[in-house]
């Protein structure tokens, strides 16, 4: 179940006098920026504007982003935020001619603020600073804020544009060289407009929807479709496409790209995606670029279809997963409210559920519309009409909330048949490598990770988890907590770390290593299948250098010594005190062990 927190309230917590729509959020979920016409969010700001804010849901202090250099607040609207992922810059539209000397176009600008300075720049400028002869709306923000995606009907920003129509264009703020996005390879114009930019973190793609049959070859459908631009080789792609290539049948647009730029969301009103698509309506669709794979995510996890549009999607860092919003009550058991709810998509697993949830897990009580999902996969920003998502919500009015979903479900990193590097979060993962050496990283949280075929190196880090080496020689980590190591197949390390691990060596040679701290007297380690004369105990990083069988200890002798206790278990005397008490190490499990079977100091 979600948790739920209201953004659109002022540093005190009091709530919007007035509606809070369009939520940008930044790649943790700890910034939020929103468009807001409420006058009570910061001081001195009157009601009746459309302005920009960004909340800090970790402090609760909210400050407008809308504003000149001095903090003097845009003297027209603003809309439609797009926060970079560390919360820094914010690119927003605004009528306002105030908030950069000389902005004398009378036109719908975009502009980028700096939250650390202060300082703001006009974007839709020519890269000589000439002002746009037309308006600009939608923007998109790469990661660190050096590149803004814009639409913009405006003809003076590149030499030659010269179509008539809503191009899509990307600047460096850095440089203030501006690209002209929306055009074939050969920098051919689109005929026809081209709108909605979504761009990669490092700002090398951007996804798109156009009119455009001239963007790439065969584009015979006369439909909108999603496109997307390689800015480095000039290449562009229609996403729009069965796997096999076909064209949709329908319209298709509001594309949102991965961080990577390899998957990319949109929406699409067209049934021949996919096999099965018979709703006859708008549903989500996730491309995957590097396969040209499709998978539809506006279903149900038994494949059951939605029965209304599905709309507006936002995707994850990783492309794994996607939140949408639809007014379909079949998705998710339960969802009764009869209006638009926000849905998040786990690609790995097929399971959904909504976000814009009640603190007893059950649909809010009005609309929930304008997902916008973290990087992180955990948070998911959405602006709504419900007045019980959160228990003092008294204002009748539209507002802007996220929803922590990290608790409602077990995030997949799944790896490929090559080396990898899969690296987890301090939530719970399924973290698996397949083929190749990989490197597991659990990280925090109750983590399952599963090296696959190879030569595999897994560290679980803090929490109870589960580590499986699988096939190949493999080296398994436990770290902090109660964790359970199996080798499987393959000559293996096992490292329990602190907590009280259990460790399965399985098929072949396995080397169970314990560390100072590791396995200690109250609550020793258990080794399940020791095989005297293959596997082996290395003791040496704890000092044991004498296995004396069943004898007892000798205090004071300056020989760390290692007996096999009454019940079959493995004590060492670390402090060298004659007795085995706390500080000292116990390994449960292990009958019938040999001095060969232990690696002395």
């Amino acid at each position: 179940m979600a948790s739920i927190t209201r953004v659109s309230t002022d540093a005190d917590g009091l709530e919007a006098n007035d509606r809070s729509l369009t939520p940008s959020i930044s790649a943790d979920g700890h910034y939020v920026a929103f468009a807001s016409i409420a006058g009570n969010l910061v001081p001195g700001d009157g009601a009746g504007t459309w302005d920009i804010f960004v909340k800090d849901t970790q402090t609760g202090s909210t400050i407008a982003v809308s504003t000149d250099a001095n903090g003097v607040l845009g003297n027209n609207q603003s809309y439609a935020p797009s926060i970079s992922a560390d919360g820094r810059y914010v690119s927003f539209a605004s009528y306002a001619d105030n908030l950069v000397a000389s902005d004398v176009n009378h036109e719908l600008d975009i502009f980028i603020k700096d939250l650390h300075t202060g300082t703001i720049s006009l974007v839709n400028t020519a890269a000589d600073g000439t002002q746009a002869n037309s308006y600009g709306i939608l923007s998109s923000i790469s990661a660190d804020g050096t590149f803004v995606a814009f639409e913009s009907l405006a003809s003076n920003l590149v030499a030659g544009d010269t179509n008539g129509v809503y191009d899509v264009f990307v600047k460096n703020v850095e440089t203030g060289e501006i690209t002209l996005v929306s055009t074939a390879s050969d920098g051919t114009l689109g005929r026809a407009a081209s709108k909605n930019p979504s761009l990669s973190a490092d700002g090398r793609y951007v996804a798109f929807s156009s009119d455009a049959n001239n963007l790439v070859a065969h584009d015979t459908n006369g439909r909108t479709d999603v496109f997307v631009k390689d800015l480095q080789t000039g290449e562009v792609t229609l996403v729009s496409a069965a796997a096999d290539g076909t064209l949709g049948n329908s319209f298709s647009t509001d594309a949102s790209i991965s961080a990577d730029g390899r998957y990319v969301a949109f929406s699409s009103n067209a049934s021949n995606l996919v096999a099965g698509d018979t709703n006859g309506t708008y549903d989500v669709f996730v491309k995957d670029l590097a396969t040209g794979n499709i998978v539809r995510a506006s279903i149900a996890p038994d494949g059951s279809e939605g029965t209304f549009a599905a709309l507006f999607p936002s995707i994850s860092a990783d492309g794994h997963y996607v939140a949408f919003e639809s007014s379909s009550n079949t998705l998710v058991a339960g969802d009764v409210n009869g209006v638009s709810d926000i849905f998040v998509k786990n690609l790995l697993t097929g399971t959904i559920f909504y976000a814009d949830t009640t603190a007893d897990g059950s649909t809010g009580d009005s609309t929930g519309t304008s997902a916008a999902m973290a990087a992180d996969g955990h948070h998911v920003a959405f602006e709504s009409w419900a007045s019980d998502l959160v228990s003092d919500d008294a204002n009748s009015r539209q507002d802007v909330f996220v929803a922590d979903v990290a608790g409602t479900f077990v995030r997949s990193l799944i790896g490929s048949e090559w080396n990898d590097t899969l690296q987890g979060t301090r939530f719970g993962e399924t973290i698996r490598g397949l083929g190749g050496d990989d490197l597991l990283l659990g990280n925090d949280g109750i983590d399952s990770l599963n090296g696959g075929d190879g030569r595999d190196r897994l560290f679980a880090g803090a929490g109870a988890d589960l580590l499986d080496g699988h096939f190949g020689n493999d080296r398994l980590h436990g770290g902090n907590g109660n964790d359970r190591l199996i080798g499987d197949a393959g000559n293996d390390t096992l490292i329990g770390g602190l907590g009280q691990d259990t460790l399965t060596g399985g098929l072949g040679r396995d080397c169970f290593v314990f560390r100072p701290g590791n396995s200690v007297f109250d609550h020793g380690d258990v080794v399940t299948d020791f095989t005297t004369g293959q596997d082996r105990l290395d003791l040496r990083a704890v000092g044991v250098d004498t296995f004396i069988g069943t004898a007892g200890f000798i205090a004071g002798d300056g020989v760390i010594e290692v007996r096999v206790g009454a019940r079959g278990e493995l004590q060492a005397d670390l402090n060298d005190d004659g007795a085995f008490d706390a500080g000292d190490l116990q390994i449960l499990g292990i009958n019938n062990v040999h001095v060969v079977d232990i690696l002395l100091a």
